[in-house]
């Protein structure tokens, strides 16, 4: 469970964010091994300082204390033996040196070294002095007179006093012993624990980078697969990649395009299904008119000739207005359509489009009529163009609405919010009917190409609307009911 977890939170990190964390991982072992390492080497550098100023100095100290109490000891018996007063000056000066030595001596002992070995040897010095003196205020007398046990007393204090002087010697060796093995120690650990450190940042390195091939890799691969598939025509199969996010978000729009892209597969073959439905049926007519006409053997020839080549007439002029509405669909989505542009007020534009449909209208005994204020603004349009939306909006109301029905052409001016200009003035036209209605799902997809509402039409009518309005900088909308009519309206930016 908590592999699971670890795995989802994984899913959530970006590739920034995975390298990131591998270097800072990496960079805390070494951070780590570098402060671990300083400390080490800082401790080995206090004991060697350690043995190099103190235990040293403290050896050296000892030897040369114990050389001036041999040279103390042999001047006390010259001049017992001589009389000669400079040896007594040099006992008594050597006495001097060996005060300063052991101050020295005592300043770089430690507490229990003190207590248990120097004190005792100052405390024994202070004796070898004391019998000393008392040794030299007999050196008149012969030396019978001179007590033996003051000898043998003396005897032994010079033993105890090289002794111990020995004696703090073999403990400071025995503490440099000690550090020695101390830094030997530390010294072994930290190699130890270096390589330790270089393996586990080696074996972790191997695994993150691996890690993170793995995980940019097999999606990469993944994406060529899908790319190989969608080549051979494999729409259906879509990519499932979690992580990391940024591939996961390439798959997403690898899909989306997939998906596209079946549409447009479908959506041609659709075109080629259409456009040879749309055009056998005139085709045939003009066929079967053409075979009539050819084979002469009509009775009232001149008036069936007529009728037959009315036929012909009419057909050709609808293959033309289909193969047209192809060709203007075709150059508006590939960005090759010209534009007219100029300024004129939408009223005579209305007008014309009201007569072009009104004997249509009235031929079906629908009501046709025009609702448009006395003042409208006016717009910077191409006229054909919009009178051609016009006509395409009342074709379509005047189609799907029954007799007795009524169709409107109105018009109203209108603040528009744009993300990038803001508030706009714009002008909304609108051809509102009562016929059957357009149901919601099919108002979501009515203004795409070759779509067909109750089966009429050529589905290219609202889709080229779209990109003419579109192309002006407006938008286009329906708003229908089933039963209640629809209004089909449409924006154009006011002139400025």
């Amino acid at each position: 469970m908590k592999l699971r977890l670890k795995s989802i939170k994984m899913q959530g990190f970006t590739i920034f964010k995975r390298l990131s964390l591998s270097y800072l991982t990496l960079s805390l072992i070494v951070i780590f091994m570098g402060i671990y390492t300083t400390w080490r080497l800082d401790q080995l550098n206090r004991i060697s300082s350690s043995l190099s100023a103190v235990d040293s100095e403290i050896i050296s100290l000892v030897n040369h204390t114990k050389d001036k109490f041999l040279s103390q000891a042999r001047f006390g018996r010259k001049y017992m033996v001589s009389q000669d007063q400079d040896f007594h000056d040099q006992f008594l000066q050597t006495k001097k040196i060996i005060y300063e030595q052991f101050d020295k001596i005592e300043q770089h002992l430690d507490n229990p070294t003190k207590e248990n070995v120097f004190k005792p040897l100052q405390d024994n010095y202070q004796k070898y002095l004391t019998i000393s003196r008392n040794e030299f205020s007999t050196v008149d007398k012969e030396a019978s007179s001179i007590p033996w046990k003051l000898q043998e007393d003396k005897e032994q204090l010079f033993n105890k006093i090289i002794s111990e002087l020995d004696h703090i010697n073999q403990l400071t060796k025995a503490r440099m012993n000690t550090k020695i093995d101390t830094s030997n120690s530390i010294a072994s650990q930290a190699l130890k624990l270096n390589i330790s450190a270089i393996l586990i940042a080696l074996v972790m390195t191997i695994i993150i980078a691996y890690f993170n091939a793995r995980t940019i890799n097999r999606p990469i691969l993944s994406l060529m697969q899908g790319t190989r598939k969608i080549a051979n025509k494999e729409f259906d199969k879509t990519l499932e990649i979690s992580s990391p996010p940024e591939i996961k978000d390439l798959a997403d729009s690898f899909n989306h395009m997939s998906s596209r892209l079946q549409e447009l597969d479908q959506m041609k073959e659709g075109l080629i299904a259409h456009v040879s439905h749309e055009l056998r049926s005139p085709l045939t007519s003009i066929k079967e008119a053409s075979n009539l006409l050819l084979e002469g053997d009509l009775k009232e020839s001149s008036k069936n000739q007529h009728n037959l080549l009315l036929i012909i007439q009419e057909e050709c002029a609808s293959l033309i207005s289909k193969v047209n509405n192809i060709l203007d669909l075709s150059h508006m989505e590939s960005g090759m359509a010209e534009f007219q542009m100029q300024e004129i007020g939408i009223a005579p534009l209305a007008e014309k489009s009201i007569a072009k449909m009104k004997p249509i209208a009235d031929k079906k005994g629908i009501i046709l009529e025009m609702n448009l204020p006395e003042q409208l603004p006016k717009v910077y349009i191409d006229s054909e163009k919009i009178h051609q939306v016009i006509i395409n909006l009342l074709d379509n109301a005047l189609k799907f609405s029954s007799s007795q029905g009524k169709v409107t052409l109105s018009a109203q001016g209108k603040d528009e919010y744009n993300k990038k200009k803001g508030s706009q003035k714009m002008l909304e036209i609108c051809v509102s009917d009562n016929g059957c209605g357009i149901s919601e799902k099919d108002q979501t997809e009515i203004f795409d190409k070759f779509k067909k509402v109750h089966g009429k039409g050529t589905g290219l009518g609202l889709s080229i609307a779209k990109n003419i309005v579109t192309a002006h900088g407006g938008n286009i909308w329906v708003k229908s009911e089933p039963g209640q009519g629809s209004s089909f309206c449409f924006t154009l930016p006011v002139s400025s």
